[in-house]
């Protein structure tokens, strides 16, 4: 039985020190795959607020000479209320679209934050988990080394073993 203590050590070394390494690697595997998905995720954002921008710039100008042929075609002159109902209008829509191109920012840097946090997070797991590796190495061939005998105590030395 004892001999089979040895093999089997060193087997169980060799397993703990390879599913560490694989784990290690995982680790940044999922880390760089969520970095990747974060970023298409701040471009899809990015797309995102610019469509809104458009959409309600093209508004903004369609709202514009709706109200400008209302006034005309009612026989309205474009000054005092009238040009100040258009104005504000303007300002209304202007306000919408500085309000969408901030909101697309927050959540762009946001998701980029987030993004950086979790590669530093990442690093620190597979920084830990390859420690643990070496622990587990350097533990198995410690454990190897006693039952190869490597490790044993210096035999003490005595005054009397060295008078003649």
């Amino acid at each position: 039985m004892a001999q089979l203590a040895l093999p089997l050590l060193i087997m169980s070394t060799v397993m703990t020190v390879a599913g560490g390494i694989q784990q290690g690697q995982a680790i940044q595997q999922a880390t760089d795959y969520n970095a990747k998905m974060a970023k298409m995720k701040a471009d899809m954002m990015k797309i995102s607020g610019d469509s809104e921008v458009m959409k309600l710039s093209r508004q903004k100008r369609l709202m514009a000479g709706s109200q400008a042929m209302g006034f005309l075609a009612s026989g309205v002159k474009l000054e005092g209320s009238p040009l100040l109902t258009m104005e504000s209008t303007k300002a209304q829509y202007d306000l919408d679209i500085a309000t969408a191109r901030y909101n697309t920012s927050a959540g762009i840097v946001s998701i980029l934050k987030d993004r950086e946090q979790g590669i530093i997070e990442g690093g620190q797991k597979r920084v830990g988990q390859k420690i643990k590796t070496i622990g587990s190495l350097l533990a198995g061939t410690y454990q190897i080394g006693s039952q190869m005998g490597a490790f044993t105590p210096p035999k003490q030395v005595t005054a009397t073993a060295l008078e003649p």
